[in-house]
């Protein structure tokens, strides 16, 4: 006869296995991320000591990368450290186990948090300068928005940070918890509102500048890569996906946090190497596709004009 399974203090109990298996595999993909970052860098840092720029602009863009991929090599570390100690070091950890231990809030896990979340800062700024740069000087009232909702997401992740090393406090209970939420939510609507208006504004150029045969034109300028790296596409995506995740405590939440927290610095690094290897969408290329277009609808409306005379 088979003995009857009793509960065990130091183990993780099965409903936590879902989520701890995300967390393995959330790790596993953003490290993966981490290294194509490295290289992102390292090319972008190559291209730009190629390209035709001056010494402030080569040393501020490749200053601000490299503190980026800092802190994503910082968050990065912390996230295998915090796995060797809660899967190995401490599994029967009293009580609850691996979970257990991580729910205590452990030094290395705060610094991946804050690491994650000075990354997430530093990459707002950037796109906020992104959103300025492409939308024209008449248009620049509308990054007021976008700017309000960074200034309130930057505040939420302070008071995280604050809440979440008093002692005795976790961050996954409280107002820790709760002041990470409203983090959370504020940063993805930012990012969300920055890309329709990058968007926007990219994409009504391209289809103006296909509408008059511009094909090449738009494609060289202002196509669909540009487009969804200028916007940071994929990173809005991946923040309404975790949302979406986190509200209905699904358990692969934890492994699209894990994969949006890397994606939070691959983003301005995919933007970054646009602009070290030339093809980055500035005010001058906007400037240069309006002539193009007012000359295209002037031939045009000459072309017409010859045809009715003719």
């Amino acid at each position: 006869m088979s003995k009857p399974v009793t509960a065990n203090p130091w183990q993780s109990p099965p409903s936590d296995y879902p989520i701890e298996r995300s967390a393995y595999y959330g790790d596993f993909a953003s490290n993966i991320l981490v290294g194509i970052d490295i290289w992102l860098f390292a090319y972008s840092a190559y291209f730009l000591n190629r390209g035709a720029y001056s010494r402030t602009r080569r040393r501020l863009l490749i200053g601000y990368s490299f503190i980026l991929l800092l802190l994503l090599v910082a968050a990065s570390l912390s996230r295998l450290r915090v796995g060797m100690l809660m899967w190995i070091d401490h599994r029967y950890f009293v009580p609850g186990g691996p979970r257990g231990y991580l729910r205590e809030s452990p030094p290395w896990n705060l610094l991946g948090i804050v690491a994650v979340m000075v990354a997430d800062v530093w990459s707002n700024l950037l796109m906020i300068y992104r959103c300025y740069v492409v939308l024209s000087q008449k248009m620049a009232w509308v990054i007021t928005l976008p700017l309000a909702l960074l200034i309130t997401s930057t505040a939420f992740a302070v008071l995280t940070i604050i809440e979440g090393v008093r002692p005795g406090a976790t961050f996954f209970d409280g107002k820790s918890l709760a002041f990470g939420l409203f983090w959370v939510s504020f940063t993805v609507s930012f990012n969300v509102v920055v890309t329709l208006l990058i968007c926007g504004r990219l994409l009504s150029s391209y289809l103006i500048l296909r509408r008059i045969g511009g094909h090449a034109l738009a494609k060289e300028r202002l196509g669909v890569i540009a487009i969804l790296v200028e916007s940071a596409l994929p990173f809005s995506v991946f923040g309404v996906v975790l949302l979406v995740l986190y509200g209905v405590k699904s358990p692969i939440a934890t492994a699209f946090a894990d994969v949006w927290g890397v994606i939070v610095g691959l983003s301005p690094q995919l933007i970054i190497l646009r602009v070290a290897m030339g093809r980055a969408v500035t005010k001058e290329t906007l400037m240069t596709t309006s002539v193009d277009v007012s000359s295209c609808f002037l031939v045009e409306i000459t072309d017409n004009a010859l045809e009715a005379n003719a």
